[in-house]
């Protein structure tokens, strides 16, 4: 059983695709399984079978058809003990995956997070929830509600993804990372963070689906997939600081999206 698998979802980013593979592959931490999920263009089906052939530990999806089926398609057929899921414009640290996978073996957490770097324009701002490693639950730490989403800079253990049935809604929409680090936040019985940034999630690339003004209703219908899934009782308990967080994304959102005379 491989340490941990990593799902890649593509869609239309030959620019960037070989970075961002390169710094998966090139990880610290080498049993590991890489799962490929293209959408295409040939552009990028070409790429992946490219680094399929030179490298058994990469497994290709052809064409699952939406981000959120080629991350749920990736975790059915991952046989690592954790899993990671890589945006495929953004890259990593090559200590990132060793990093979080020893301090999610020695706490036996079910999600292990770092902190992160966000680029624009080439230069780098540092993303911390905080500055102290910790263990993190929703009742203590409220305003990971309005934290950025970030699920990318963090593994998350199989068998708890599994067993609570978290995936993602399958319908083409952006902002769809929302409803997965809410689920696992506040399903999770022990949530880890590690602050160093050891990601580097890009905003350079003028193609991203969030910058588009046609997708201002995809951020709602991300948050009423993960209201449905919640149970009540559980809901309950955690109202307060969900619907403070709720304002900020939703406020988040907003701010990152261009009308069409922008693009």
């Amino acid at each position: 059983m491989p340490k941990t698998s990593i799902i890649l979802p593509i869609y239309n980013v030959a620019k960037y695709l070989p970075r961002c593979i390169d710094s998966v592959l090139n990880q610290t931490l080498k049993d590991i399984e890489i799962i490929l999920a293209t959408d295409g263009p040939e552009d990028c089906d070409a790429i992946c079978v490219e680094y399929a052939q030179k490298d058994p530990r990469v497994k290709i999806i052809f064409h699952p058809g939406s981000y959120g089926k080629a991350v749920n398609e990736g975790i059915k057929i991952a046989t690592g003990e954790y899993i990671g899921i890589v945006e495929t414009d953004d890259w990593c640290d090559s200590t990132m995956f060793e990093k979080l996978y020893h301090i999610a073996k020695y706490h036996d957490a079910d999600v292990a997070k770092a902190s992160f770097y966000r680029v624009k324009k080439w230069k780098m701002s540092r993303r911390d929830f905080s500055r102290k490693a910790k263990l993190l639950t929703p009742e203590k730490n409220k305003d990971f509600f309005w934290f950025m989403s970030s699920l990318w800079s963090a593994i998350y253990k199989t068998d708890f993804l599994k067993k609570n049935q978290i995936f993602f809604p399958e319908e083409r929409l952006s902002f769809i990372d929302t409803p997965f680090v809410l689920e696992t936040f506040v399903k999770a019985k022990c949530f880890v963070y590690l602050p160093e940034p050891l990601y580097f999630y890009n905003c350079n690339n003028p193609d991203a689906s969030v910058k588009s003004s046609k997708k201002v209703l995809d951020a709602i219908k991300a948050e009423d997939f993960f209201y449905t899934r919640i149970d009540s009782k559980v809901f309950a308990r955690i109202k307060e600081q969900y619907f403070v967080g709720l304002a900020s994304r939703l406020m988040w959102n907003f701010k990152r999206l261009t009308t069409d005379e922008d693009r």
